[in-house]
């Protein structure tokens, strides 16, 4: 057996000739409790409890006889004290050889153990998710885990969170990826989950159809030499949809260990659903104070702004301003004019929104929108729309106009120069998603994180209150807003109910969409696969 390299399998490994053992591994005469020497030479009914050699030839004879069975069985073990041992079983024929390798599941202590100091941690006071696993790291690392917590962005998966001992490659390897915005390729297995919603149990047990077993000493052996190692992927549900991954490698994780981790996952999605919970209320707390405040300093400010707008309107008419003097008071009025659009944000923004949303010509709202922004950015390219007329939604009007307003300015800021703007909406799965990109410098990870706070603006004459407005607005007529991932710029998706009184209105602009993708080769059409890595 040494010769094979499964010594150091993890699992047990017997080599059974005419019903007879002809080797075994360390690991089957640790998990039998007896010397290799003792079980060498006994017969396989022997090891097996009363009834499982039966169920294995059985199993055998259907797999000869091409069934589709599941890979591993349970069966019972009977050790030589006379005590059973329950196992999942692999079976494997090479030559005149009959491979066993099986994993005790009797040993439950460690996941239990597990699942008790997770519990005890959330008695403590946990704020956020990131808290709660860091508390839990000692735990980790005792258990030679490596512990990863990645959340979704725009269909792409981010590591955040890399837990592990400090002299793990793997734990070592997994930060240098925190941050990155991996796709598909760069993170199959995450993308998966994040997808279908299933956890993963991905483990290197020996399960070779119809090869010797030195293949599956060699599958071991190159997994080792690559890091590679069992590895758990649970997806993280909020709110009705998955928001994160959690990924758990190991040496030797276990089935038991599988329902523990699912059990975290669970553990951590109701963490991250109280603290978004308390995030929201203290939001409205703090928004409803900043609401009042920011309602009477705009009041006061009104005033002798239309005061002094009127005073710079009536200067502009004096014919004895000197060329300096003009420029000055361009200037200014171009201040007066910025700062009043402050104050309609500030006042906007102190109000609370009221909507009456009813069925409203998407593509009237857009031309409007996009004629109104053309004339406050002549310098820029106009915007590219494609929106089908018989595109229609379920919205507040003027709440929709002042949305695609803010979207349409926000991206008309930032586009880089002689760079294009485009709008695209189509229906999809019962609603209708409106795309709005610019070409320019995309938005990093930790900004987009926060691009929705109201007052976070990364323009110096910004007031951060834009994307804020979009968001609460599009909230209050039950649709939402999401930033995309664009290598080549900068993408956001606003979704909207269709309106039912239009639905073969728009049946038929999904039919001109899906054409209009087809004939443009559209390259953000959504047209994407959920297949495993």
């Amino acid at each position: 057996m040494r010769r094979l390299g499964v010594d150091q399998l993890p699992e047990a490994v017997f080599v059974i000739r005419a019903g007879v053992i002809a080797a075994v591994n360390a690991r089957a005469a640790a998990l039998m409790g007896a010397p290799s020497e003792r079980l060498i030479g006994m017969a396989l009914s022997e090891i097996l409890a009363p009834g499982e050699l039966g169920r294995l030839t059985e199993i055998e004879r259907q797999q000869e006889a091409g069934w589709a069975l599941p890979v591993t069985f349970r069966v019972r073990l009977a050790r030589p004290s006379g005590a059973e041992a329950l196992v999942d079983l692999r079976s494997l024929r090479s030559g005149d050889l009959l491979v066993l390798t099986a994993r005790d599941m009797t040993e439950t202590s460690r996941a239990e153990a597990l699942i008790g100091r997770l519990a005890e941690l959330s008695f403590g006071a946990r704020p956020d998710v990131l808290a709660f696993l860091k508390s839990a790291e000692p735990a980790f690392a005792d258990l030679g885990w490596t512990v990863a917590y990645s959340v979704i962005e725009a269909s792409r998966i981010v590591p955040i969170s890399v837990l592990g001992r400090e002299d793990d490659p793997i734990t070592a390897y997994g930060r240098t990826l925190i941050g990155r915005r991996l796709d598909r390729e760069s993170s199959p297995i995450a993308t998966h989950v994040a997808e279908t919603g299933r956890a993963v149990f991905l483990d290197n047990l020996p399960s070779t159809a119809n090869a010797p077993l030195k293949f599956a000493a060699d599958l071991d052996r190159s997994m080792a030499e690559a890091r590679v190692r069992r590895s758990i992927w649970c997806p993280i549900w909020a709110e009705g949809s998955i928001a994160a991954v959690l990924s758990v490698a190991g040496a030797d994780l276990t089935d038991h260990d599988f329902v523990a981790v699912q059990l975290l996952a669970a553990q951590l999605g109701a963490i991250a659903r109280n603290a978004r919970l308390q995030s929201v209320m203290l939001r409205r707390e703090r928004l409803a104070a900043m609401g009042e405040t920011i309602a009477v300093v705009a009041h006061e400010i009104r005033h002798p702004l239309a005061v002094l707008t009127v005073a710079l309107a009536a200067i502009a008419h004096e014919s004895t301003l000197s060329e300096a003097g003009r420029t000055a008071l361009a200037a200014s009025r171009e201040e007066a004019t910025r700062l009043r659009r402050v104050v309609a944000e500030l006042l906007q923004f102190s109000r609370p929104t009221e909507t009456n949303p009813t069925a409203v010509s998407l593509r009237e709202v857009v031309d409007d929108v996009v004629a109104a922004a053309s004339s406050v950015h002549p310098e820029v390219r106009a915007p590219e729309a494609v929106v089908d007329p018989a595109l229609w939604v379920t919205a507040d009007r003027d709440t929709l106009r002042r949305v695609l307003l803010n979207l349409v300015d926000n991206a008309m800021n930032h586009v880089a120069r002689g760079g294009r703007i485009r709008i695209h909406a189509a229906p999809t799965a019962g609603e209708c998603r409106l795309r709005v990109h610019n070409e320019g410098d995309p938005i990093d990870a930790a900004t987009g994180r926060r691009i929705f706070e109201p007052f976070f603006t990364t323009r110096a004459e910004g007031t951060g209150l834009g994307l804020f407005v979009v968001q609460h607005g599009l909230s209050s007529m039950g649709g939402r807003v999401e930033l995309d991932a664009a290598d080549d710029g900068v993408q956001f998706s606003v979704y909207l109910p269709l309106a039912h009184t239009n639905a073969h209105t728009n049946a038929n602009a999904n039919a001109n969409a899906n054409a209009n993708a087809d004939a443009n080769g559209d390259a953000n059409a959504d047209a994407v696969t959920s297949a495993p890595p």
